[in-house]
């Protein structure tokens, strides 16, 4: 799988409302494997993926193209890419989202007077391969791809929805978001590779064991 052309490159903080504690850990996920999108086009792409149940199919989704043959998706993961098209608009996907969410909480509350939905943990963070990578997912990987991308609106709008989780670990991921963001990451390689093995990518699979081992590396 190749680098992103930006992996690299000196990223500095933008000025954001968002917390230091989340913006100092943006550049150790990008060290340990998070790739970066810097640079890159945002298009439509098609990629394979797979299921712990045992399927193994296409979808389209967005995402960032490095050149004719791979590109990134929303997980942070570089994809061989089956085809690619047309540009797409960032900042309309992620107002969509929280468009969506917005709508979704003001009809719970509506129906349950005095509640808030109350988002499990484990509802977006061992999720399947697909939303991962939907470009329609509320997740907190986004977050760190737009500060990178020093689009700094759409990340405090996305926070700002992510912090509004009614959940038992609200308060610790929130205190700690390394945790909260790496731990999507490390899913992301874990699920990739079950699902690559189950079909016989090889390719994938090396690419997981690369990771791994960078990762272990920078802990021992």
């Amino acid at each position: 799988m190749p680098q992103p052309p930006s992996q690299q490159l000196l990223w500095t903080a933008p000025d954001t409302k968002l917390p230091k504690k989340l913006t100092n850990v943006i550049p150790v996920l990008f060290e340990q494997g998070l790739a970066d999108p810097r640079g890159l086009e945002y298009r439509s792409i098609v990629v394979r993926v797979g299921s712990v149940w045992g399927s193994s199919h296409t979808i389209q989704t967005r995402g960032w193209v490095i050149d004719s043959f791979y590109a990134i998706g929303w997980n942070g993961l570089v994809y061989p890419v089956i085809s690619i098209g047309e540009k797409q608009n960032l900042r309309s996907d992620i107002l969509s989202i929280v468009s969506k969410d917005k709508k979704e909480r003001a009809e719970y509350e509506k129906k349950y007077p005095g509640e808030t939905i109350n988002r499990s943990r484990y509802s977006y963070s061992a999720f399947p391969e697909d939303r991962a990578l939907s470009e329609k997912s509320l997740l907190p990987l986004k977050v760190a791809l737009f500060l990178r991308l020093h689009e700094v609106e759409l990340a405090e709008t996305l926070w700002k929805s992510l912090d509004l989780f009614d959940t038992d670990e609200n308060e610790t991921s929130f205190k700690d978001p390394y945790l909260l963001l790496i731990q999507d990451l490390v899913w992301a390689h874990f699920d990739r590779a079950v699902c690559a093995h189950m079909r016989g990518d090889t390719v994938s699979r090396l690419q997981v064991r690369v990771f791994c081992l960078n990762f272990r590396k920078q802990w021992t």
